[in-house]
């Protein structure tokens, strides 16, 4: 998306038929959870609290 310029990419089901739209600021913000939670679980194995 970043390298083509786009801000919004359609989501089409498989016959083709647009069911919603994805912004970058989603993908974003999905990353940064995911992100999130991995430190989180590494630094619970890290210390050895639950």
């Amino acid at each position: 998306m970043s390298t083509g310029r786009l801000r919004h990419l359609p989501v089409v089901d498989n016959n083709g038929k647009l069911v919603g739209m994805i912004s970058i600021g989603d993908l974003v913000k999905d990353i940064i959870s995911e992100q999130k939670f991995i430190i989180e679980q590494l630094e619970q194995y890290i210390t050895g609290s639950h």
